[in-house]
């Protein structure tokens, strides 16, 4: 997760998509292949932007509905994405849980942008230590310990010699 734009006054994030992506650029080197965005980013100026950049953009299509069975593949599509995107959603939803995001009660604006930033670090350091915790309880016991002799092994040959 990053922190891109942090505003303290209310405004249509709707416009954000177009800076979002190449941000995204930015830091990847390459356009996302796909946009899972909310209703509110999918706006014809934002569609347009995506299909300049062959970016699929998730969701309905503008206009009228189209034939019955194109219909029930992009259902089936619409809703795979759906489910990846709750999963950023739900990230977000942590972060105002976990980290106090939604009882952030600092008087100035650089200490509010720290808390803000210093929450985003502690969510994706446990977010990594749990799949480094995962990676081991999934590999074989008997590869860890394979790795672990032979660590120990070219430890005590470099300390003979």
């Amino acid at each position: 997760m990053h922190v891109d734009r942090v505003a303290f006054e209310a405004y249509n994030e709707g416009g954000d998509l177009v800076q979002q992506i190449e941000a995204y650029r930015r830091r990847y080197g390459c356009y996302p292949a796909v946009e899972q965005a909310d209703k509110i980013y999918r706006s014809r100026a934002n569609r347009r932007f995506c299909t300049e950049k062959n970016i699929r953009l998730s969701g309905p299509a503008l206009g009228r509905p189209r034939a019955a069975e194109r219909v029930r593949e992009e259902q089936k599509q619409i809703l795979r994405d759906e489910r990846e995107r709750v999963e950023v959603e739900g990230g977000v939803g942590e972060l105002k849980r976990r980290y106090s995001w939604d009882q952030i009660r600092a008087h100035l604006v650089s200490t509010a942008i720290t808390w803000i930033c210093l929450s985003v670090i502690a969510h994706n350091l446990e977010k990594a230590y749990r799949a480094f915790l995962s990676f081991f309880y999934f590999v074989p016991e008997t590869l860890i310990l394979d790795l672990a002799n032979s660590f120990s092994v070219s430890l005590t040959y470099y300390c003979q010699n």
